[in-house]
């Protein structure tokens, strides 16, 4: 073993067909909670052409642009994934596995620089490898972004170590590109110098570091700003409270990774309170404990977790605490512990562990099939969490089992009764039940509290139509801001109740306000060249109903948009002339047989207009024009018919 452990190459492929025998059962695991924004609904990643953007526009990070996140490197990466199996799962996970493959040869690669033995060293990697905490980034496929970051900053780590400083460069700055977190690098950097002696004469080395950290930062400040100062998830108090409370349990996910879940039952503490001081206190003594055992090891180890866990625990987020966050740390535990006296003692003990570990991993696995086995096993595990209630209630009424997504929206407004996402989703559920009263009762309800949320204004709005209320839900449509996420739904939706009201021009109106490129925006452009295609036959009855105006509406709106549609010109000079504008008809029908000279009817109303109009010697030529043409017989038939009627009238021979 000994000597394997000594063959780099032998030890690579090792660790490289670990990781994806263990994976093998997840690559066709579904698409998971962020996945469905950030990848499926994404319509950024549907082309590679959008690359260059993804470098210069932050809100391409979602089909949401109110979640954008500066992170292009990773979507570079997905919109690769998407052109290779378009939302197809198994090639995410291929590169999801990838990366945790490479990301455990740089941790061997590590350990060794920094003298450990060769088993040592491969035992690190295999734990790294192994470790269930790191199925959740490898399962989950918008976590890797922390899979790239981990990749690029260990990978600056190593080749620092090499003296390769151009390499170190540039893994940082793709780090960065990769996920927020990759700013702890310059941190880690110093604090190796600082465990091994030589801190007082590095400082000036890492300058450059320093200077792409600060580049960095200024470009991303909107977004740091608003997360710490301007609108911050929580206070800072109860942030560093709630995150130092957070460091013990995360080192008994770390050292007894048992529990595992989507989903962790977590509360804030305020800085100030009994479990944070005592948190505190208890990570000191197993600090001043660790150091006595681990001597110079512990210094980089236990700095490199604490550094790796500084971004979430200084930003607030809305998760309070999560298992993808130890990714990184992982690697200074095993810092620390593979630099332990007593360690190589153990021998032959250590062998069972990588076994026991790789069984958890492929038990997580099958937890992250889909969306109802992630959030059921967090239920389970979380039985007085309103969340698991949520999304677990989401996918059941995805999947048409509604009555069972009641009960569990339900469940979680008991625990939570002024829970917004719970009152929304039960709203919904009770609308695809066809209770529409239950549904706009609740909606109503929230409304009332937060008058300046649109998508649950739309929600309303679309009940009310649904339910046949359709001036209501009109109302409501039109108290919706056009910055709200889902304008374009509303848009088409109000084309919709015009449509049903008989108000084509009104809906073709509201239809051709739909700006948008994405899938909502899709029917409501199809909604509009379907009632583009469909004017020459609905227009003839509206007008003979007297409702010429609205067919001229609908027609200027028509040629606003498509200059010289010929039924557009048509069909406005039909409702000009019945409205007794024969000049105006005339002029228009004019320039529509100059446009389109092979349109006969146009011709035959030219000739009507002119004919009603009191210029009954100028459309002679016309109906004799349209006689002589070849084309539809019957309008030849028809042109004769009137030509020798108005002749006659004219007494003409």
């Amino acid at each position: 073993m000994t000597a394997l452990a000594a063959q780099p190459r032998k030890v690579a492929m090792i660790l490289v067909g670990v990781v994806f025998l263990l994976y093998l059962n997840s690559l066709g695991n579904a698409f998971q909670y962020d996945d469905k924004h950030a990848i499926v609904a994404n319509p950024h990643l549907s082309s590679l052409g959008n690359i260059p953007a993804f470098f210069v526009h932050p809100e391409y990070f979602s089909g949401d642009p109110e979640k954008a996140m500066y992170r292009p490197l990773l979507l570079v990466s997905l919109a690769l994934n998407y052109a290779w199996s378009r939302t197809q799962t198994y090639s995410y996970h291929l590169v999801n596995v990838g990366l945790h493959a490479l990301c455990s040869v740089l941790v061997w690669a590590l350990l060794r620089q920094l003298g450990r033995s060769a088993g040592l060293a491969l035992l690190g990697g295999l734990i790294f490898a192994l470790h269930p905490l790191c199925a959740e980034p490898v399962n989950y496929i918008s976590s890797r972004s922390e899979l790239l970051a981990a990749a690029l900053v260990l990978g600056a780590c190593w080749a620092e170590g090499e003296g390769r400083r151009w390499l170190g460069l540039g893994c940082f700055a793709l780090g960065l590109l990769s996920k927020e977190s990759a700013i702890v690098l310059p941190a880690l950097l110093l604090c190796r110098e600082y465990s091994l002696g030589r801190l007082k004469g590095a400082w000036s080395r890492y300058i450059p570091y320093g200077a792409v950290a600060l580049l960095y930062l200024g470009a991303v400040r909107p977004f740091l700003a608003k997360a710490v100062f301007t609108a911050p998830v929580r206070p800072l108090a109860e942030q560093l409270g709630t995150q130092a409370k957070a460091l013990v349990y995360y080192l008994k996910l770390l050292l007894m990774p048992t529990g595992l879940s989507v989903h962790h039952a977590f509360s804030v503490s305020s800085l100030a309170g009994g479990l944070a001081l005592l948190s505190l206190a208890l990570i000191l003594s197993l600090a001043l404990c660790g150091r006595a055992a681990g001597r110079g090891a512990f210094v980089f180890g236990a700095g490199w977790v604490l550094i790796a866990l500084a971004p979430t625990s200084l930003v607030p987020l809305n998760i309070l605490v999560n298992e993808h966050r130890l990714y990184l740390p992982l690697v200074g535990l095993l810092i620390w512990l593979s630099g332990l006296e007593g360690l190589p003692r153990l021998g032959r003990a250590w062998l069972a562990l990588p076994l026991v570990l790789g069984l958890l991993v492929l038990q997580r696995n099958t937890v992250w099939r889909d969306e109802g086995t992630l959030w059921a096993d967090a239920l389970k595990k979380a039985p007085g969490e309103v969340r698991p209630y949520v999304f677990l209630g989401n996918h059941l009424r995805a999947q048409g089992q509604l009555e069972e997504a009641a009960a569990l929206l339900k469940r979680a407004l008991d625990l939570e009764p002024d829970n917004p996402t719970a009152r929304a989703n039960l709203g919904t559920t009770y609308e695809k039940m066809g209770r529409y009263d239950q549904a706009i009762a609740l909606y109503e309800e929230i409304v009332s509290q937060h008058p300046d949320q649109g998508e649950m204004r739309y929600n309303l709005g679309r009940t009310y139509q649904l339910a046949g209320q359709l001036e209501q839900a009109k109302a409501q449509y039109l108290l919706i801001s056009p910055q709200t996420r889902h304008y374009d739904l509303v848009l088409h939706n109000l084309g919709l109740l015009h449509e049903q009201a008989a108000r084509l021009d009104s809906a073709y109106y509201y239809y051709s306000q739909v700006a948008g490129e994405g899938e909502e925006a899709r029917d409501g452009r199809q909604s509009r060249e379907r009632l583009l295609r469909e004017l020459p036959h609905r227009a003839p009855p509206l007008i003979e109903k007297g409702q010429a105006p609205q067919v001229e509406a609908w027609c200027r709106l028509v040629l606003a948009q498509n200059p010289g549609h010929q039924e557009g010109m048509f069909f406005l000079a039909v409702a000009l002339f019945a409205q007794g504008r024969y000049a105006e008809s005339i002029a228009l029908n004019q320039q529509l047989v100059v446009l389109h000279p092979d349109f006969g009817e146009g011709r035959l109303q030219l000739a009507n207009a002119l004919e009603s109009g009191g210029r009954p010697a100028e459309a002679v030529p016309v109906y004799r024009d349209l006689a002589a043409r070849g084309g539809d017989p019957s309008l030849r038939a028809e042109a004769n018919m009137r030509l020798q009627n108005l002749e006659r009238r004219l007494g003409r021979p």
